[in-house]
């Protein structure tokens, strides 16, 4: 944790906090740091995934995944990953950004974000990993006007999942299919 300077939070999720630091390694770049606070058995096992997934996954339209490490901290051990940080923000405040400035989200910006989200789902699922929860606080714009996909919510990795399992977190962002035929997988309706 040494390695990172200037932490500021920018961000809280259910089993985690996100801040934003310099990675000294890597030539003093701008990183996200997602500190797990909770030891529970559930976010252990995200912990887990997340860094199968991290590990896994490289592409243009995912975020870089740097490292990982943990801390002590009084009464646990607090661990952490580091990954890319995303200049531009999620897409929500992104969108949010230009309209308080009075620009346009125009539709060849549209297009080129669905382009960007529809390569990174088609390479998730070529190496067998489901999303699970699309959603814009997922979908981050990095400095270049990429749109990136947070894998740090993969819902599940590869085989089949049920809309009904302990790996669904939210069936908001679940594809309909899935409550009919009750298993979502990679093969195509016969």
């Amino acid at each position: 944790y040494s390695e990172i300077q200037s932490k500021e939070h920018i961000a809280k999720g259910q089993f985690a906090d996100i801040f934003r630091g310099t990675y000294t390694v890597l030539e003093g770049i701008d990183v996200a740091i997602k500190c797990y606070r909770a030891t529970s058995k559930k976010a252990n096992k995200e912990w887990g995934e997340e860094i199968v997934a991290l590990q896994q996954l490289r592409g243009p339209t995912l975020l870089l995944f740097y490292g990982l490490g943990s801390i002590d901290y009084p009464g646990k051990r607090l661990r952490y990953l580091i990954t890319e940080f995303a200049k531009m923000g999620d897409l929500k405040t992104y969108i949010e950004k230009l309209k308080a400035d009075g620009e346009l989200f125009d539709v060849y910006q549209a297009m080129k974000f669905t382009m960007d989200i529809t390569e990174a789902l088609a390479y998730l699922h070529e190496k067998q990993f489901v999303h699970g929860k699309i959603k814009s606080s997922n979908i981050l714009v990095a400095a270049d006007g990429r749109c990136k996909l947070s894998v740090s919510s993969m819902c599940s990795i590869s085989g089949t999942i049920s809309a009904f399992s302990n790996d669904v977190r939210d069936v908001r962002f679940l594809a309909p299919e899935t409550f009919t035929s009750h298993t979502a997988s990679f093969e195509a309706p016969s």
